[in-house]
């Protein structure tokens, strides 16, 4: 009974926290270290970087591996970003980082759709369904690109275990695809995923998925070290 009072009391303090709207930083080492912090999974890929003619301008992306589009991510944000802004000559007016971030919209805005978000609730949304976040040193706002793109190949109909209602997919042998179908369904910042290799000989990669805060900790903990 005491078992379960602390898991329903742990859902509750996660609803509660989770409706708690909380504004970026205008540190983007601040803003980072919660990210990471609150998606504290294997899939959650993100790094730093500096940009313009003198690397003047501190950046960040983060994108969640399996729902976002790679290659268009590579293609169109990081070569523009690493590459073509590099290469120009900024206009002498660009004084500020809101002034280097309007440039970069407008490079970007051609190819794809962009939008703005200033809470780190509404970032995590953008996130879970395949965006691409990019955070700005010394901007409390992320510029949130267009970029879900997750892969339908290989996701096929069951042949065993169908059923009459729900979705058709199944999982197959690609790990990161059985991953993106579990993010499909459940869009919470709270599903974690932790990565393993077990055995000896083969190394074989492992994800690990649960719900912070609703999961018994110690059940998660067991699974784990077996």
């Amino acid at each position: 009974m005491n078992k379960i009072k602390e898991m329903v009391s742990k859902i509750q303090q996660n609803i509660k926290n989770t409706n708690k709207s909380v504004p970026l930083y205008k540190s983007l080492h601040k803003n980072m270290d919660y990210i990471k912090k609150t998606i504290n999974c294997d899939d959650l890929l993100g790094r730093d970087f500096t940009v313009g003619e003198k690397k003047q301008y501190k950046m960040a992306i983060f994108v969640i591996d399996g729902l976002t589009n790679g290659d268009y991510v590579y293609e169109n944000i990081l070569k523009t970003l690493t590459l073509e802004i590099r290469e120009t000559t900024l206009d002498a007016s660009i004084r500020t980082v809101k002034d280097f971030y309007n440039v970069i919209v407008e490079h970007v805005h051609f190819l794809i759709d962009t939008s703005e978000e200033n809470t780190f609730d509404g970032l995590f949304d953008e996130l879970l369904v395949g965006n691409t976040v990019l955070l700005f040193d010394g901007l409390d706002q992320a510029l949130i690109i267009e970029t879900r793109g997750w892969k339908d190949r290989g996701v096929t109909e069951p042949t065993a275990q169908t059923v009459v209602r729900g979705p058709k997919d199944s999982f197959n042998e690609t790990l990161r695809t059985n991953t993106m179908l579990v993010r499909r369904r459940i869009k919470d910042k709270n599903l974690v995923v932790v990565n393993q290799k077990i055995g000896e000989r083969t190394k074989t990669d492992v994800d690990i998925m649960y719900l912070n805060g609703v999961a018994d900790d110690d059940i998660v903990e067991e699974v784990k070290k077996d």
